[in-house]
């Protein structure tokens, strides 16, 4: 959804699922695809517990002003989630800083939505990766749900649990 219709008081996600509307009460609410800069993540939500250079992930972090996408991982924001901010110069038009992408949220435990109905809003996409296999369900509003249909080769998770909940633009 666009930065007008956010700035205007419309719900950038009507459809998240009863149990997981985290949205309107989470602190990173006030960050907007394609418009927030690293400087206002950092701002708003203090530093991260972890941040990677995404095109150099096994090196240190190189700083905000040598980086053209990342993602900063905050492990204590939300009790029982993991919230991944990912940021790309690709995320904003004509952006020549990284510009939020989305907002990432991933359980820290086994998180069974197997017998979770999508309402007809929902597409599925099934996305097959080198570790794992899901089912994206996506709303059109920039809301992502990914449901694993393997196991990973790490962790616990099962087919039909959870992998992230998205927030991004459409």
């Amino acid at each position: 959804m666009s930065a007008c219709v956010w700035a205007q008081g419309v719900a950038p996600y009507p459809n998240e699922l009863p149990g997981y509307r985290f949205y309107q009460t989470a602190k990173w609410r006030k960050v907007t695809p394609a418009l927030s800069t690293i400087g206002d993540v950092r701002a708003l939500l203090g530093n991260p517990d972890n941040a990677t250079d995404l095109a150099n992930a096994a090196d240190p972090y190189p700083g905000d002003e040598h980086v053209t996408s990342v993602v900063f991982t905050y492990s204590r924001l939300m009790r029982g989630w993991d919230v991944l901010i990912y940021l790309r110069n690709s995320c904003g038009v004509g952006a020549s800083t990284p510009r939020l992408c989305s907002v990432d949220l991933l359980p820290h435990k086994r998180t069974p939505f197997a017998q979770v109905e999508f309402p007809s809003d929902f597409v599925r996409k099934h996305v097959t990766a080198v570790d794992a296999a899901w089912d994206e369900y996506s709303d059109g509003s920039g809301l992502r749900y990914e449901v694993y249909s393997t196991k990973t080769p790490y962790g616990n998770q099962l087919p039909g649990d959870l992998n992230r909940i998205s927030y991004g633009q459409r």
